[in-house]
């Protein structure tokens, strides 16, 4: 990874987690959540960029950083584990997740989201825990849309404060960013997926190239490439060519190239 764009995470990976309390996310290394952090705050730089253009509120990206940090703190405790009612417990219940949860919330609420934003956002949310659980239960046997709400939904969910800002173009269309940014989670999703396959195949985890022939496998890989070009092509159109935005162009490849070369140690 470029130094120019490590030193970025890490930059923005400690002030996060300055304003986060790290005993919020128990049993993580403290370098591990400034990694989460940055990584999910430079990464909601990119996704907001086609709605936003150079522009990157930090309020905003905080919240991506928060999701970031939900999602790699509920998938450590879990392989650590933990039972799923303690990771995620039923209505009422609390854990380390929720508590990073409420923060996210209260966070969003100071933003004063429309009533439809919010309630995007809370529906978001019940799907994503939902998802999380059924790859619990079903592993293996995991269909195909809680798959991909698994992978998809917290990059929505980091996506969507863009629109709490009154300076976006009424002519942008929200449903576009939305489908874009469902995009951009299937193919992370996908990559993810190829990088832990071996790991995966072991444990009876959910894998979107199990179960496929070594044909089928590079044809998906080859699609991946494809969603890599499309998101990149929009990306482009939207978010221009200014200083800032290659920044954040760079950071989603090299984030990309991060996860590739995990995947070229252990191809599917």
């Amino acid at each position: 990874m470029q130094l120019r764009i490590r030193s970025r995470i890490e930059h923005f990976g400690r002030l996060e987690a300055a304003r986060v309390c790290i005993d919020l996310a128990p049993g993580m290394d403290a370098s591990k959540v400034r990694w989460a952090l940055g990584s999910g705050f430079t990464m909601t730089e990119f996704l907001i960029a086609p709605v936003l253009g150079p522009a990157s509120p930090a309020a905003i990206c905080s919240l991506g950083a928060l999701v970031n940090l939900m999602v790699v703190l509920c998938d450590g405790l879990l392989d650590a584990g933990a039972t799923l009612d303690d990771v995620l417990p039923p209505p009422g219940g609390k854990s380390p997740v929720f508590e990073l949860l409420d923060f996210f919330r209260s966070n969003f609420l100071a933003l004063k989201p429309s009533n439809g934003l919010r309630c995007l956002s809370e529906k978001l949310i019940a799907r994503m825990i939902e998802s999380e659980r059924q790859t619990v239960f079903a592993r293996e046997r995991l269909p195909y849309r809680h798959w991909l709400r698994k992978s998809a939904l917290p990059f929505v969910l980091m996506g969507l404060a863009a629109w709490t800002c009154r300076c976006v173009d009424p002519s942008l269309a929200f449903s576009g960013h939305l489908r874009w940014l469902c995009r951009v989670g299937r193919f992370f999703g996908t990559v993810d997926d190829a990088a832990d396959y071996e790991r995966d195949l072991g444990s009876g985890q959910p894998n979107c190239f199990r179960s496929r022939s070594e044909q089928a496998r590079d044809h998906l890989c080859r699609r991946a490439a494809a969603w890599c070009a499309g998101i990149l092509g929009d990306w482009d159109g939207l978010a221009g060519n200014s200083p800032k935005a290659v920044i954040f162009k760079e950071t989603f490849l090299n984030l990309t190239w991060s996860w590739l070369q995990q995947a070229a140690t252990t191809p599917p």
